[in-house]
């Protein structure tokens, strides 16, 4: 080696070498082999995952109809008939299940969401449907179904996917010809015809001769569909499989495949955590780590295709003493004795050396390190993800975080609607204690018996609790504004009202993310839609797109569904809540007690002072188009100074109330 330049004399005998490509071209040849292997496990690979798939699926839909208050056996029974219902068709178990608990929401009837998904499932089939479509019409079927309102948009769409269902499902109602589906948008539009009938003649139409079953196996027949029943008949096997593995390890320590796997993720944690640390001290050094990692990785490579070669009547000592040399100058670098540029130079000499030389080994070399280049660089470019699927992508994932946020806004709002049921439950309790206090202050006779500065004290609680209470007490006689009857409705009134109110604000919160919730499932269905017919994708890039977002609108059906639930339990809430005569109650409280004139009267003091009712003056009032206060002013400057009326000073002489003014003027 002189200066910057390392020179190898590499020498090697050419006899047998043709041969050895030829072999070489032999073994390349039969690397199709490892393809078809590759194949084999990803079939094997996938029915794993579907049956374990289709294993939770049957394991959460009974606990889940139970939650919904429907019974174990009930729902053991509804998950057979589903199973029953698709065999022969290229329905998914989890598809029909996931629309099964729609329906039963949508009905209230699990049975009666039972026949509707197998019914709707077949009809959509029967009728030529893909997959993707039917869960496209399926979505804005559930949709009308649930709000009992036709619209043009989801009509068209069951248009699109079930024509045939709905032109037999038309005639059945005695509509005919090419407007008889028209015809029978109209009449759902109408009223003549609700929704739930249209619901109850599709399941009917389902069975029998020439039904929607019956015709949905025959539209899906073929090849395709024998492969796809193949493979369901498949995973329905390892489903049994694993079903038994799993109850098998739950009567062991391991207690079943769930457990096992959440142990196995705890070591995995571990082990990576240990991997994290070691990574941190590579990028912490990468200067002088770089080059040391990729010199060896070169050295050992190059050693590889010498051990590989070792049958060739080759110079095998030169070539390891150039290797021997390669990792001297690499080792010198990481020891500081020679920097990194100069090395850098001296092995690109030395590869060119190689490859330049006059014999098969300099060839080789360099035919190896091409051709490894050049694997890289195909695989690169072979699994670099498209444009297409990297904007699709984005959309995606766009959906799935805006769902997540959903979920996180839904919990954040029951959790702010425990904290309001607590507050007003606390706020009435409060109130009804102070009543309590003062109630026992008071006699039979509505007469306050407790020194008056306690009874005051009381009551200023109860008017500082209830706003509009305007409750007071008169020191001269000892009675209260009202009755303590009267205050007692008017304080359970206003409790009422207040539990009410914060059911009612629950209501319009749920109703409002039940919006969202719809608005972006049909957001994610159109997306679906959009990607199954992008054709700038590629079968696996859809593939994968596809599931992702399958996922997201799985996820938003199960919020849908705790959405109704929570729905429904709010409007039994309100409903055993309210009380109708409530608000009644306190607007005629605080009409005659609430209101005082300029002397602190109220209505009923006021009836009471003029020897007249509540319901004239009331009366009176409305007539004149005057408040309280006016109405007492106006009076009591018709008053004598011998407390009479000017009405009663007309009736104690004979005389009219014009006259009597006219003789006071």
């Amino acid at each position: 080696m002189a200066g910057n330049e390392m020179v190898f004399d590499v020498r090697a005998s050419t006899s047998g070498f043709s041969k050895d490509v030829g072999k070489l071209g032999d073994i390349v040849k039969g690397l199709g082999v490892f393809e078809v292997i590759k194949k084999g496990f990803s079939m094997i690979t996938q029915s794993i995952d579907e049956a374990v798939t289709r294993y939770d699926t049957l394991q959460r839909f009974p606990k889940i109809m139970e939650q919904m208050g429907y019974g174990g056996d009930v729902a053991e029974k509804s998950i057979k008939r589903l199973s029953d219902s698709i065999q022969g068709l290229p329905t998914t178990l989890d598809d029909i299940v996931k629309n099964t608990r729609q329906f039963t929401v949508a009905t209230g009837d699990l049975d009666k969401g039972t026949n509707s998904a197998i019914a709707l499932n077949n009809a959509f089939l029967a009728s030529g449907a893909t997959v993707a479509d039917a869960e496209r019409g399926m979505v804005q079927y559930l949709q009308m179904l649930s709000s009992g309102k036709v619209d043009m948009m989801s009509w068209r769409t069951l248009n699109e996917t079930m024509t045939y269902a709905l032109q037999k499902t038309a005639e059945s109602f005695g509509f005919a010809g090419t407007t008889a589906k028209q015809d029978l948008y109209a009449a759902l539009q109408s009223g003549a015809i609700t929704f739930t009938e249209f619901n109850d003649r599709i399941i009917q139409l389902d069975q029998g001769v020439g039904g929607f079953a019956e015709v949905a196996k025959t539209a899906t027949g073929g090849i395709g569909t024998a492969m796809q029943n193949l493979k369901t008949r498949t995973v329905a096997g390892v489903t049994s499989i694993v079903e038994a593995f799993d109850r098998g390890l739950s009567k062991t320590r391991f207690k079943g495949i769930e457990n096992v796997i959440n142990e196995m993720g705890n070591g995995i944690k571990a082990a990576l955590e240990g991997v994290a640390v070691a990574v941190e001290f590579v990028a912490a050094n990468i200067e002088w780590l770089g080059p040391l990692i990729i010199g060896l990785t070169a050295a050992f490579a190059a050693y590889k295709v010498v051990v590989a070669l070792s049958n060739i009547d080759l110079q095998k000592h030169a070539v390891l003493s150039a290797l021997v040399a390669a990792k001297n100058a690499i080792v010198a670098v990481a020891t500081g004795t020679q920097t990194i540029a100069t090395t850098a130079a001296a092995a690109a000499q030395w590869a060119l050396n190689a490859a330049m030389a006059a014999n098969p080994i300099g060839l080789i070399i360099a035919g190896v390190v091409a051709l490894v280049a050049g694997l890289v660089a195909l695989f690169s470019w072979l699994f670099k993800d498209s444009e297409a699927y990297a904007a699709q992508k984005k959309e995606v994932e766009a959906l799935a975080a805006a769902q997540e946020k959903l979920n996180d806004s839904i919990d954040e709002s029951a959790d702010a609607h425990k904290d309001a049921v607590s507050a007003v439950n606390a706020s009435n309790q409060e109130g009804n204690n102070y009543l309590s206090t003062l109630k026992g202050m008071v006699d039979a006779n509505g007469k306050v018996t407790a020194s008056h500065e306690d009874a005051q004290q009381a009551i200023d609680d109860l008017n500082k609790a209830y706003a509009g209470l305007n409750l007071s007490l008169d020191e001269e006689t000892g009675h209260l504004s009202a009755s303590i009857e009267e205050v007692e409705e008017y304080v359970a009134a206003k409790n009422n009202l207040a539990s009410t109110a914060v059911l009612e604000k629950r209501r319009i919160e749920l109703l409002q993310q039940q919006a969202t919730a719809e608005a972006q499932l049909k957001e994610a269905t159109e997306r679906y839609t959009i990607i199954s017919q992008d054709a700038a994708l590629s079968e696996s890039e859809r593939e994968k797109l596809l599931a992702e977002l399958q996922t997201t609108i799985d996820e938003y059906g199960a919020t849908q569904d705790a959405l109704a639930l929570d729905i429904e339990a709010n409007n039994a809430a309100i409903d055993a809540s309210t009380d109708d005569m409530a608000q009644n109650t306190v607007n005629a409280f605080e009409a005659i007690n609430g209101a005082r004139d300029a002397d602190g009267n109220n209505l009923k003091q006021l009836a009471k002072l003029y020897n007249t009712t509540t319901d004239q003056i009331l009366a009176d009032m409305e007539a004149q188009g005057i408040s309280m206060e006016q109405w007492s002013a106006q009076k009591a400057a018709t008053m004598t100074e011998e407390g009479l009326s000017l009405e009663q000073v007309a009736a104690k002489w004979g005389m009219t109330t014009d006259d009597t003014w006219t003789n006071g003027a």
